[in-house]
């Protein structure tokens, strides 16, 4: 669940690529993760804190009464800001913060600003390493053939 298609749309390219791992279902907002959780619950749900129509968070608790030994990662722009709520604390296996990185990557493209454009490259690839081995770790937690 992400409401930034960039980001949305790189996390599925990397954990397609992960065997054992099926996307079955993106939202990129509240309302449309509320309906897939109470149809389709998941077992692995990344979740964005902040969605354009509310909390993510309203959709981690209704996933906790629906299938209390899913897995969360929360993946945020706030995540260096949260607390997470007892009842969640079981399901969380990690938290990742993101930055402003791809809105200023947009803007400066915009604007020609190739050096900020590049900087911005390094922050997002260093992002993608950190989501990487959180997801590393979670094929672990999740699959015990997998061992490092």
């Amino acid at each position: 669940m992400e409401d930034q298609l960039m980001l949305l749309q790189l996390l599925r390219t990397m954990l397609q690529a992960i065997d054992g791992i099926r996307i079955c279902h993106t939202a990129t907002s509240q309302a449309e993760a509320l309906a897939i959780c109470r149809q389709d619950p998941p077992d692995l749900l990344i979740l964005d804190l902040a969605l354009p129509d509310g909390s993510g968070l309203a959709v981690a608790e209704q996933l906790a009464e629906l299938r209390p030994e899913a897995q969360l990662i929360v993946l945020s722009g706030q995540a260096s800001s949260f607390i997470c709520p007892t009842a969640l604390q079981p399901m969380v296996r990690g938290v990742v913060d993101k930055t402003s990185a791809f809105r200023q990557l947009q803007e400066a493209i915009g604007q020609r600003d190739y050096p900020v454009v590049q900087g911005i490259v390094v922050v997002v690839a260093a992002l993608v390493v950190a989501v990487s081995v959180l997801v590393d770790l979670l094929v672990a937690l999740l699959d015990p053939r997998v061992q490092f």
